[in-house]
């Protein structure tokens, strides 16, 4: 699979066959993130690869998975739908406001490294942070800034184009359609609202 395909076909997947994630995998995917762009390259991440099943099923509880989801399509509570590894990325302050924006590079190398081994992943900002870093003992100097949700895949996940809402949803069991803008509507050539197209 080469890099256009990998971003092409990447979806973002909440729902997981149960089975083993290998920790070289893991691995990959926080090395993936190291190299990601760092703004003046300060370099201010740090990474809590969490494959211990124990572990992994504590922290189920202190993460949200598919918040725009209502009724029966709700995920959580289901052992067999559950990820089996989680990555931790961690912040620590360095005082150079677009240090935050390598936060976005790094986790979309860790999802694209995933995707590209046949695995999935979820990056997930809803996040009970105190109880999350409570069980990984983060030092209270280290942000918790979101997790990574990693496993096999039990979904299918595909873009459709959005008409009314942005709002993903199931069009049937384990099909998740999400709405996405068409090209034609967000570019622009050379100047604000010139189009080509």
């Amino acid at each position: 699979m080469d890099v256009i395909e990998a971003m092409k076909t990447r979806r973002t997947i909440r729902r997981f066959k149960q089975g083993t994630v290998p920790r070289e995998v893991l691995l990959e995917m926080a090395d993936c993130a190291r190299l990601a762009p760092s703004a003046a390259n300060l370099q201010p991440l740090k990474y809590i690869v969490i494959d211990d099943p124990k572990t992994v099923k504590e922290l189920y509880g202190g993460v949200k998975l598919g918040s725009y989801l209502k009724g029966s399509e709700v995920i959580g509570g289901d052992d067999g739908e559950r990820p089996s590894a989680y990555i931790a990325v961690l912040f620590k302050e360095t005082g150079v406001p677009w240090s935050l924006r390598d936060i976005g590079a790094s986790v979309q190398n860790m999802l694209l490294a995933a995707h590209s081994r046949g695995f999935a992943a979820c990056w997930i900002a809803n996040v009970k942070r105190e109880q999350v870093k409570s069980l990984l003992r983060i030092p209270d100097d280290v942000q918790l800034d979101c997790m990574v949700a990693v496993g096999i895949p039990a979904e299918k996940s595909a873009p459709v184009e959005m008409k009314d809402s942005s709002l993903y949803y199931y069009e049937k069991p384990l099909n998740l359609r999400v709405p996405k803008r068409k090209l034609e509507d967000i570019v622009f050539f050379n100047s604000f609202g010139e189009k080509t197209f």
